[in-house]
Order: structure tokens, then C-alpha cells, then sequence
């Protein structure tokens, strides 16, 4: 007869010769799993505390800091029939498979939550990213456009009436063409100055 007990954690042994392996990211999906929604599938032991089925629960519980487990006893199983079930839990399970549509169906709606962590359900940033492809938005690697802003004012060069264009940025304008020149109208100032643009030819009065 089989009965539901809490057992501690640390009073719990693992069946040392367990051929399940249990890599640190499973560990750490089943420790998301467990803080999200619970302990919620007892752990199989024998009537020594020793662990028959869920050896990574116990270590994700560890790893959680959970000091009291659901656990199921099962009393009565031979030496060989408790090494038979350890490897039937773990074979049976791998003998299922998914119902690709519904599963699609479901990721699908999870992936519109910006919030929904997938370790939750067992399923990496990898994972989702290859079941999802068409869904998912795509990462471009090149780079953002500049924004080009276009001055308020225009430009006003800080120049004194008696420097030359070339003087003023390093031979371009003179090679336009152009001097710098003192605007000797009647309308202007005498200490107007009348520049050219080296690349549109341009001519816009500076007043320093």
C-alpha cells in the first residue's frame, strides 16, 4: 500500500545508481517551474527515503532552498523491481509525443506576452526562437539610421574682417575661388564681411 507523506529534503537519498542524467539547465528549468507554480508532483521513494522517480526535482528543490517535499512511499518492491522502476519512470515518459499543432497553437499565443519567461515551461530563448521563427521578430544587425537634424540658425563663422577665406578653413574656399571681402554698401556695415560656401557657391553677409 502507497501513502502521501512531507518528507525533509535533507533526509532524502538518491538512488546512486540513477542512469537519468540531470544537466545544470534542466536543474534550473525545473527550479523556475517549481517557484512559479509549486511542488506540485510528489517524489516516488521507497520506505528508506531513498528516491525512485523525481531525482531533479529534489535537486531543483535543493537548489530552491525547499526544506519539506510531497513524496509518495512505495513499500513492498524488491531490490530489482525498485532498479526496474527507476528506468521504466524514465523510459515511458520518452515514448510520448507532441501534438505539433496544438503545441505551435499555444507557443504561439505565449509569445504575445513580453513578459512570459519560457524557462518556465521548460523551453530556452534558443528553442523559441527556432519553433517560432516566423512569429518572432527578427534582430537586424545594421546599424541605425542617423537622424540628420537641420540647423535652427545658419551657420556664422567667427572671423575677423582682415582674414582671407583661405585663412579662415585652411585654403578650401581660396581653392573656389573666393575672398573674403568687406561689404562697403551704403545699406551695410563697414565691418559686414561677405563669405562664400566652398561647395554651393553661396554668398551670405557675416556680421562679427
Amino acid at each position: 500500500m502507497h501513502k502521501q507523506v512531507i518528507k525533509k529534503t535533507s533526509g532524502l537519498t538518491y538512488y546512486d545508481k540513477n542512469p537519468r542524467k540531470h544537466p545544470a539547465s534542466q536543474i534550473k528549468q525545473l527550479a523556475s517551474s517549481i517557484n512559479k507554480y509549486g511542488f506540485t508532483v510528489p517524489l516516488i521513494i521507497d520506505e528508506n527515503d531513498m528516491v525512485l522517480a523525481g531525482h531533479g526535482r529534489l535537486q531543483a528543490a535543493h537548489e530552491l532552498g525547499i526544506e519539506d517535499v510531497n513524496c509518495v512511499v512505495v513499500n513492498g518492491l524488491s531490490e530489482s523491481d525498485k532498479r526496474a522502476y527507476v528506468i521504466a519512470d524514465n523510459r515511458i515518459s520518452d515514448l510520448s509525443d507532441w501534438n505539433w499543432d496544438r503545441l505551435m497553437s499555444e507557443l504561439r499565443d505565449f509569445a504575445l506576452d513580453d513578459d512570459f519567461d519560457w524557462e518556465d515551461i521548460g523551453f530556452g530563448d534558443v528553442d523559441i526562437s527556432e519553433l517560432l521563427a516566423d512569429v518572432l521578430p527578427e534582430e537586424s544587425n545594421e546599424p541605425a539610421p542617423l537622424e540628420v537634424v537641420a540647423p535652427k540658425e545658419p551657420y556664422k563663422p567667427n572671423v575677423a574682417p582682415t582674414q582671407s577665406v583661405s585663412e579662415v578653413h585652411g585654403g578650401d574656399l581660396d581653392k573656389a575661388g573666393k575672398k573674403l571681402e568687406l561689404d562697403n554698401s551704403e545699406q551695410a556695415r563697414s565691418d559686414d564681411l561677405q563669405v562664400a560656401c566652398p561647395s554651393c557657391f553661396h554668398e551670405f553677409v557675416v556680421r562679427p
